[in-house]
């Protein structure tokens, strides 16, 4: 499950990055147009995006760093909810920022929003799986593992 969460956390800071760059672009294509909806959309993905960064960092911190306690799967649940529900924010915000765009005519807007949209998407599969699998888990529930050798 480490690998898993390790690397559930580098793609989500990964998805930080990417989703920087996005509101770059809106940026740009938003100052040609005057939509007070899009730009403030834009600055919610981009405080999105920080936190994307910065989470991942400061649970790995804190991880190496300090005693997370006897229960590190509420920290990895609680991780997830928050991502979670960040997820459904950012999904949000890629829609306002989509409509808002095609209805003031910033064109160039709308494929970084779509672009918003399928990293909050891809967030919340994720989040959702890891979810699943823990609360599998406290259930009882065993999940089988794969036999990767060939005879």
């Amino acid at each position: 499950m480490s690998f898993f969460l390790y690397s559930s956390f580098g793609m989500i800071f990964v998805v930080g990055i990417i989703l920087a760059v996005l509101t770059s672009m809106i940026d740009k294509a938003a100052s040609k147009c005057n939509n007070d909806a899009v730009r403030n959309s834009n600055k919610g993905v981009l405080v999105l995006s920080v936190l994307f960064m910065i989470v991942p960092i400061a649970y790995a911190v804190c991880r190496y760093t300090c005693n997370c306690g006897k229960h590190p799967e509420m920290v990895i649940s609680t991780y997830a909810v928050f991502f979670w529900f960040l997820s459904i924010v950012l999904i949000s915000l890629g829609a306002v920022i989509q409509d808002n765009a095609k209805k003031s005519g910033c064109s160039k807007a709308i494929g970084p929003a779509m672009g918003i949209w399928i990293m909050g998407s891809a967030i919340l599969i994720l989040t959702t799986i890891i979810l699943s699998v823990e609360i599998g888990r406290r259930m009882g529930i065993k999940i089988p593992k794969v036999n990767r050798s060939t005879k």
